[in-house]
């Protein structure tokens, strides 16, 4: 049997790449179920999505500190126009919680 874990680090809005989502238990209780999988016949696979994080993460947060900031680069930033955001993508829900960001 094959699972397929997709969305273990909170979907695609991503604030900690060191933890699972509380909905899937504890980190231990994975690792365990993890390490025990194989025994049972059954592989896993884990959809990491390395390109999304929350504006909660420290690296969203450090990189928009600051124009000079060492991470500035690690997310596209643009300034918005007449007051409004940087461009003219209408406000969407499919895929992603409100506040996440691509880099």
């Amino acid at each position: 049997m094959l699972s397929w874990m997709a969305g273990i680090l909170r979907d695609l809005d991503i604030s900690d790449y060191t933890n699972i989502a509380p909905e899937y238990d504890s980190l231990q209780d994975f690792t365990t179920s993890l390490h025990e999988a194989p025994a049972r016949g059954i592989r896993g696979i884990l959809d990491l999505v390395l390109n999304h994080t929350s504006d909660q993460h420290p690296w969203f947060v450090e990189s928009g500190s600051s124009r000079d900031n060492p991470k500035r680069d690690w997310y596209i930033w643009r300034d918005g126009q007449d007051d409004g955001p940087p461009n003219n993508w209408p406000r969407s829900s499919v895929g992603r919680r409100p506040g996440s960001a691509t880099c």
